[in-house]
């Protein structure tokens, strides 16, 4: 019985050494990866909110949502999803394909190697590696902005002059001048097919529906000026797909779902959105996870007004009322079943239980449960290592979570995936 006991004890100290092993390994896969080889083909960046982008050498890009355990991880972009098994060398990792992965052709991710069990491990080295060995490093937006003009130093458009000192605020930012064509200059040509990536339907001076207090500029050669209330103008270059666009500034980006819409187009965030708290690009609408909607200058006044409305005894229509949000102070005002969709791939699922058990998962794989506790005004999710802070407010039956001024996950498991991370707050549905 004695020596059962000691097994028992050391059993127990190998875990709690092998644990924290695992969780620094999962750590290890925040970094930049490229496809070891003498050129750059494929580059992985991996981030620790559990987001991803791929990118190939000739400009190629998908960006997606990533979930990693102890042996392999899966990799999901739209309607593809990968599986692959991971192992360091150093501090490159090499990754295998698992039997359940599933190829893709014409798919960028769906294309990234290893392709098959039976092509062995694929080598991705770490950035750091890649640079010690002389080799030349991947700009993402040089490669996918090219013929626009370089992010850095990007002249065109330019907004207004600086105000003089102790000069009144102008009352909204004013859009440049359309250049005069000098007059050896040739008749334009006609109207041609826009090429893939074209922002040319987009040229135009744009503003806020409803706000004249900020405004963004689009050039048909893929340039852009954001011009944010405070009147600090951001320009920097625009990549574009059918239904995505990509704004790259000097010191972030911002990635958006497009769609066009009388007299503008609305903007919603992808799940790869991550705002820079200070940042100007990041303030840009969308801040949150609805659509905002961009009006192109004079829209909104050439656009025929709403008939008047006929006599009528009923009353005139007035907005409701929102609730106003409940500070939740008991564990039994949460016990159900709620749901958050940060993007249209990703849903996040909160059961709890009357106990005051919780268990967390969303459809990329994570899972993670453990007990709720309040510490005066603040919800306390605990599972093993990871804590996560919040206040908690019910709006109706619904669940908004906001992060604590001393949430700090650590990526001990599955919990600190769960929104909000980037963003400060969630609103989960209750089902």
């Amino acid at each position: 019985m004695r020596r059962f006991c000691f097994l028992l004890v050391v059993l127990a100290g190998v875990l709690q050494r092998t644990a924290p092993a695992e969780d620094k390994d999962k750590m290890r896969l925040f970094n930049t990866f490229y496809l070891d080889g003498a050129t750059v083909t494929y580059v992985l960046t991996m981030r620790q909110d559990r987001t991803f982008d791929l990118y190939s050498a000739a400009g190629g890009h998908v960006s997606g949502t990533f979930r990693p355990n102890d042996e392999f991880f899966s990799m999901t972009a739209g309607a593809v999803k990968r599986y692959f098994s991971y192992s360091f060398k150093s501090r490159n990792v090499k990754l295998g394909s698992r039997e359940m992965d599933r190829t893709i052709k014409g798919d960028l991710l769906g294309e990234m190697p290893p392709l098959h069990e039976s092509s062995g491990h694929a080598l991705y080295v770490a950035e750091g590696e890649w640079r010690s060995k002389g080799r030349p490093l991947f700009n993402p937006q040089e490669a996918a902005a090219k013929p626009a003009a370089p992010v850095a130093g990007v002249q065109e458009p330019v907004i207004g002059n600086p105000r003089p000192a102790n000069s009144p605020p102008a009352a909204a930012p004013q859009p440049p001048a359309a250049p005069s064509p000098s007059p050896a200059s040739p008749p334009p040509p006609a109207a041609a097919a826009q090429p893939p990536g074209s922002c040319a339907d987009l040229a135009g001076t744009y503003y806020p529906r409803g706000r004249k207090n900020e405004c963004l500029v689009i050039t048909a050669n893929g340039c852009f000026a954001y011009v944010p209330p405070q009147g600090a103008a951001q320009n920097g270059a625009l990549l574009r797909t059918d239904y995505e666009i990509t704004f790259v500034g000097a010191a972030s980006k911002r990635y958006f779902t497009l769609r066009l819409v009388p007299g503008g187009f609305e903007l919603a965030r992808r799940a790869t959105d991550v705002t820079k708290p200070g940042d100007v690009l990041g303030g840009m609408p969308p801040q949150d996870r609805e659509p905002a909607s961009w009006l192109k200058e004079g829209a909104e006044q050439a656009a025929p007004a709403a008939p008047q409305a006929a006599p009528a005894t009923s009353a005139p229509d007035v907005p409701r009322a929102q609730p106003a949000g409940v500070p939740v102070k008991s564990l039994q005002a949460l016990v159900g079943k709620f749901v958050y969709k940060p993007s249209p791939f990703l849903a996040e699922t909160l059961l709890v239980a009357e106990d005051g058990s919780f268990t967390y998962k969303d459809s990329a794989g994570a899972n993670a449960t453990g007990k709720l506790r309040f510490e005066d005004d603040v919800l306390v999710f605990a599972s093993g290592e990871e804590v996560r802070r919040f206040t908690a407010v019910l709006e109706g039956p619904n669940l908004t979570l906001t992060r604590a001024k001393d949430d700090s996950p650590k990526s001990k498991n599955d919990l600190s995936s769960m929104s909000p991370t980037t963003l400060q707050t969630a609103k989960y549905e209750k089902k």
